[in-house]
């Protein structure tokens, strides 16, 4: 791992810590610079602003996914099974991290923050197309459409009921997304038959 590669992870670190302590959205990249003794340009070197930062943190997350996902499809899992054990998994990066989430997700959602929710959107959308890689779904046309609006508003969905679940290892959160997973297979299979 290059000097950049490990200072762009002590940064991601040391966010998450103060943010711990205090909350997201009251966090400079300032304060990381003198957590981790660096100067405030090499933050910058590595992160233009706290967004990218937050950003950082949730690629970690894609990552997991995806290697959850791709160890599911590999061991030829119902694709239910698949997505379930992929969302979960990128939830579970996240775990005890929930208020942070939810500090990131409201900056991003506040009105003027137009730029930050077009960027949202894209990054979701790539989240997305990153599982429907991972867990090896491989339709096209009108069907590919459907799954990728389905998917988008199943991840938002399962996202916000485990931002307020206090279950133990999110039992309610992993619930809804198997009921939910099952419904759309349901739908999924109707529509295959008047294909």
């Amino acid at each position: 791992m290059t000097r950049h590669a490990r200072l762009a992870e002590l940064i991601i670190d040391a966010a998450l810590e103060i943010a711990d302590r205090k909350s997201w959205s009251a966090l400079t990249l300032g304060e990381i610079a003198e957590q981790i003794e660096v100067p405030l340009t090499d933050i910058y070197a590595c992160y233009p602003d706290l967004d990218d930062v937050a950003n950082a943190w949730l690629r970690r997350a894609d990552t997991l996914m995806v290697k959850s996902a791709s160890k599911a499809a590999e061991d030829e899992l119902p694709m239910d099974d698949r997505l379930h054990a992929a969302i979960m998994c990128w939830l579970d990066a996240l775990q005890g991290r929930r208020c942070i989430m939810g500090d990131i997700l409201f900056y991003k959602l506040k009105p003027p923050h137009f730029h930050l929710q077009a960027q949202f959107v894209v990054a979701t959308s790539q989240r997305i197309q990153m599982l429907r890689e991972a867990v090896r779904l491989r339709t096209t046309g009108l069907t590919k459409t459907a799954e990728e609006i389905g998917l988008t508003i199943l991840f938002a969905g399962t996202a916000l009921v485990w931002l307020n679940d206090s279950s133990e290892n999110s039992q309610r959160t992993g619930d809804y997304l198997k009921k939910r997973l099952q419904l759309a297979e349901n739908i999924m299979s109707k529509i295959h038959q008047h294909e």
